[in-house]
């Protein structure tokens, strides 16, 4: 691991540290003056309090007149308590813990699950040519992502959940990849990674089970050697409503960046504060998310060993959000042609984004954005610091791209 990429990460560790300092000393932007006006109501009309239906310390909470009050009329109080119309509209939704499409954290987050509903989105990313370090060409893709969620079941014992997720990488103007010259090919046309997954609960386990199956290759399903699996159990949960809540969890799989087809236990701690702070932290997981006032949102992240994600939204109209960040990523395939079943083919990448998401509906959203990617490379190994043959390096260069969200 390079000096660079050392500092980054120490970085992120000290602002996963220090936001809840800063947090800690901003005062709540919704809940101090409903509780105020429930103090007053409680000591001036309680009889009226008794008829009225609310919820105590929520600033989307509602009311509803009584068909007969004991004054025969309505109580001033009530009236300037009752949030306006278009307090209500305006109001974003509580702040995530991390980014929201972090595809390596959805195994971990119970709560993010089972809250999720059935719906599909669809994202293209269009990368332009750049120079590959001279490997006779050219190197630029467009990604394609699918993602499905096939269907939900309530349960008396929780929830069951099936997936669907698709990437497919269209490479364009090929250059060699970094092989001896006795195996010399290019680039592959296309890299998929196609999965399927589910969750069901699981009694005598005491917990939820996570399975999902597919391939990560060139030429998908041809054997089993391009297989892909990921099992994940964790007990616990990030319950709504609880300030302090813990997941235990054990994860296998066999196209990890790390420790690869081993078993790892992992526990991870959060914490909310109101609905203006959510701090993530433990094994292999952390995160923040901060709300300094109504329309902010910052939020960051961090995978063991090296993925992160960085974000900052402004809710500029009630159906438009602008965002930009930082993101620290990397992809890994099973090449069906490769000399050691246990090597990968690596893309490792660095980008700066910006954009914009526009809510057509309470059910969909159209987000339009690009940036810029740097200090990317591709190499052929068993780990993240495996480059036995050579890394092939790509100049930076701007990227665009759209993403389609529908929820049913």
């Amino acid at each position: 691991m390079t000096i660079a990429n050392t500092a980054l990460l120490l970085t992120a560790h000290v602002l996963v540290c220090l936001a809840p300092i800063a947090a800690a000393a901003a005062d709540p932007p919704t809940t101090q003056p409903q509780r105020s006006w429930l103090s007053r109501l409680r000591a001036s009309n309680r009889d009226l309090l008794e008829e009225i239906e609310t919820t105590d310390g929520d600033p989307s909470a509602s009311w509803r007149r009584p068909e007969e009050s004991p004054q025969g009329r309505w109580d001033a109080a009530v009236l300037e308590v009752e949030p306006r119309e278009e307090e209500i509209r305006d109001r974003p939704g509580p702040p995530l813990a991390g980014k929201r499409d972090h595809e390596p954290l959805r195994w971990m987050d119970v709560e993010s699950l089972r809250a999720l509903k059935a719906g599909a989105d669809y994202r293209v990313r269009h990368y332009f040519d750049a120079g590959a370090d001279g490997r006779g060409g050219d190197l630029g893709f467009t990604r394609h992502e699918l993602a499905v969620r096939a269907f939900e079941e309530e349960l008396g014992m929780g929830v069951t959940q099936a997936f669907l997720k698709t990437r497919v990488l269209d490479l364009h103007d090929r250059a060699w990849l970094p092989r001896p010259a006795s195996r010399a090919r290019r680039f592959p046309g296309q890299l998929a990674d196609i999965q399927v997954s589910g969750m069901v609960p699981i009694i005598y386990l005491f917990g939820d089970l996570s399975v999902a199956f597919g391939s990560a290759s060139d030429r998908p399903f041809a054997s089993d050697h391009e297989m892909v699996a990921d099992i994940t159990w964790a007990t616990g949960g990030f319950a709504s409503g609880q300030e302090d809540s813990l997941v235990f969890f054990f994860n296998w799989q066999n196209n990890r960046d790390f420790l690869n087809a081993m078993p790892i236990p992992g526990l991870i701690y959060r914490h909310k504060h109101l609905d203006s702070l959510t701090l993530v932290a433990g094994f292999p997981y952390e995160s923040i998310a901060w709300r300094p006032c109504e329309r902010v949102e910052l939020s960051a992240s961090y995978v063991f060993p090296q993925s992160v994600y960085t974000e900052a939204a402004f809710l500029a109209a009630p159906n438009l959000r602008l965002h930009a960040g930082f993101e620290w990523t990397n992809q890994r395939y099973y090449l069906h042609d490769r000399h050691d079943v246990r090597d990968r083919l690596w893309y490792d990448e660095k980008r700066l984004t910006a954009g914009l998401r526009w809510n057509l509906n309470e059910h969909v959203y159209l987000d339009v954005g690009g940036g810029w990617a740097f200090d990317r490379s591709w190499w052929e190994g068993r780990t993240l610091q495996d480059d036995h043959h050579a890394r092939i390096g790509i100049d930076d260069g701007p990227f665009a791209g759209i993403q389609f969200h529908a929820r049913f």
